[in-house]
């Protein structure tokens, strides 16, 4: 999965932007807003990675270069650093509703990730996750082209 000297650049790059977050690796990305913990994913690129990517470069198209890895980082930091709790809540309902379509087979997995990446709080880290890309793209490649990611 991640090397030591991975975990050591990763967490050096976290730090840098709030060091109060706390790295944890497991097999998806993922974060624990209320206890400032960001998981990191495995190393793998997935259909719902392509899913993300597909609808990522066509709502910000300056992003064309970021690499899925990154982006499904500072997407999980940006959860953090944009929070509120009426957002966060109105996340689980709208997530909640989503599945339960799903389940109801109207709609393709496709369809029903576009719409989850809709959902107010999904969007806001997403939006803040570019924002940082672009503001700081040096830094950005310099962590990627130290790591073993494809």
């Amino acid at each position: 999965m991640y090397n030591r000297k991975e975990k050591k650049l990763i967490k050096d790059f976290i730090e840098s932007i709030n060091p109060e977050l706390k790295t944890y690796y497991q097999d998806v990305f993922e974060c624990d807003v209320y206890e400032d913990e960001i998981y990191l994913g495995k190393k793998e690129y997935t259909y719902e990675t392509e899913m993300f990517m597909n609808w990522f470069k066509k709502e910000f198209p300056l992003c064309q270069e970021c690499h899925w890895w990154l982006i499904s980082l500072l997407h999980e930091i940006g959860h953090i650093e944009t929070y509120e709790e009426e957002m966060h809540d109105n996340r689980e309902m709208s997530y909640a509703i989503l599945k339960m379509a799903f389940e109801c087979g109207d709609h393709t997995i496709e369809e029903m990730n576009i719409a989850y990446f809709q959902i107010p709080s999904e969007y806001e880290a997403t939006y803040w996750g570019a924002s940082y890309y672009l503001s700081n793209i040096d830094k950005c490649n310099a962590l990627l082209s130290q790591l073993n990611v494809k």
